[in-house]
C-alpha cells in the first residue's frame, strides 16, 4: 500500500541583521514537504523545524533486517533515517550541525545492536542527506550523498548544488543489469535484481572511503566531506531538496527537463501531481523494459523551500 506524507507550513522568521541595525529584518518563509512510497516501508524522510529543513534518502536495505512496529513494517534503513530526522527536529541550533551530527550518529551506532539482533558492520545502513538553513538574505545548503538540491535566486535561472561519486557505481550497476537482462531475455526484473545483490553489497563496502563515495552512516566517517554552500539573495530564494527517486522524471523517464520540473513543483499541488505522473510511468513499464532501471520503483520525496525578505 502506498504511503503519503504531504505537509505545507508557513512561518515568519525575525532575526536581527546586525548589531547596529535599529530594527531587525524579517523573513517570510515556507516549507512544503512530500514523501511517497509504493512499498510497505518508506526509507525516505523529509522534515523541517523553524528555520531549517532536510531530506534523507536511506539506501535500500539489503540486510534482511525487518521488524513490525506499532506504525508498521520497518527496516534498518528506515529506522536509521527516522531516528536521525527525529534528532534534527529536537536539536537546538547550537552546536554546529556537523558537531551535533557526530554526537547523534554515535548514539545511533550504540543503539543499533539494541534494536537489531544481528546488527554488525555488514550491510550497515546509510543515507544521502540534503539540508538547508534559512536566514534573512541568505540560505545555506549542505549535501552528503546523491540527493538533489535545485535553487533559484531572485527569479533568475535555476542552479544545482551537490555532487556524489555514488553515481559512478549506480551507472556501472545499471550496465550490469542490462547485461543480465540481455543474456536472459525471459528473466523477470526480480530475478535480475537477485543477480545484482553481490555487486550492491560490494559497492556498499566502499562507502566513506577515498576510492568510493561519501555518505551519512552510523560511523560518521562521511561528515568531514559534507558539501556546503551559502546563497545570498535580495528578495527571494526558492529551492527544492529531493531524493533521486522523484528526479527520475528528469534523468530516467526524460518526461521533462530540470527547468520544467522546478517550475511545476512550485505550482499548486505541484509535488503531488509530479508524483502521480512518476507512478503512472512506472506502472506502464512494470518490467523495466522501456526505461531500464535497477529499482523498479523508488521512494519519492521532496522539500519545497521559499525564503523571502
Amino acid at each position: 500500500m502506498a504511503s503519503w506524507q504531504d505537509t505545507l507550513c508557513w512561518c515568519a522568521i525575525c532575526i536581527p541583521s546586525s548589531h547596529e541595525a535599529p530594527t531587525p529584518k524579517s523573513n517570510m518563509s515556507y516549507f512544503h514537504m512530500l514523501s511517497h512510497s509504493v512499498s510497505a516501508v518508506n526509507e525516505d524522510v523529509v522534515g523541517f523545524s523553524r528555520d531549517e529543513g532536510w531530506v534523507l534518502d536511506g539506501a535500500t536495505s539489503i540486510s534482511g533486517r525487518r521488524r513490525e512496529t506499532s506504525e508498521g513494517l520497518e527496516t534498518d534503513a528506515s529506522w536509521f533515517v527516522r531516528e536521525f530526522s527525529k534528532g534534527l527536529s529536537h536539536r537546538s541550533l547550537e552546536p554546529h550541525l556537523q558537531r551535533w551530527a557526530t554526537s547523534e550518529l554515535q548514539k545511533l551506532e550504540a543503539d543499533g545492536p539494541l534494536n537489531w539482533e544481528n546488527w554488525s558492520h555488514t550491510d550497515v545502513p546509510s543515507a544521502s542527506f540534503a539540508h538547508v538553513t534559512l536566514k534573512p538574505g541568505s540560505s545555506t545548503f549542505l549535501n552528503l550523498g546523491d540527493c538533489k538540491i535545485i535553487y533559484q535566486v531572485d527569479g533568475g535561472p535555476i542552479s544545482f548544488f551537490g555532487s556524489s561519486e555514488v553515481h559512478k557505481f549506480d551507472h556501472a550497476l545499471l550496465g550490469e543489469y542490462l547485461k543480465v537482462r540481455k543474456a536472459e531475455p525471459g528473466m523477470t526484473h526480480q530475478q535480475a535484481w537477485k543477480h545484482l545483490v553481490p555487486t550492491i553489497r560490494a559497492n556498499r563496502q566502499r562507502m566513506n572511503t577515498s576510492d568510493g563515495y561519501w555518505i551519512l552512516s552510523p560511523d560518521g566517517k562521511g561528515l568531514p566531506y559534507m558539501q556546503r554552500k551559502e546563497v545570498p539573495f535580495s528578495s527571494e530564494m526558492r529551492a527544492i531538496l529531493l531524493t533521486d527517486g522523484l528526479y527520475r522524471l528528469v534523468d530516467t523517464y526524460f518526461s521533462m527537463d530540470a527547468e520544467t520540473f522546478f517550475s511545476r513543483a512550485f505550482e499548486p499541488a505541484g509535488l503531488s501531481i509530479l508524483v502521480q505522473e512518476l507512478r503512472s510511468l512506472e506502472d506502464a513499464d512494470p518490467n523495466a523494459e522501456l526505461y531500464p532501471r535497477v529499482k523498479l520503483q523508488d521512494d519519492a520525496s521532496a522539500l519545497l523551500v521559499s525564503n523571502r525578505i
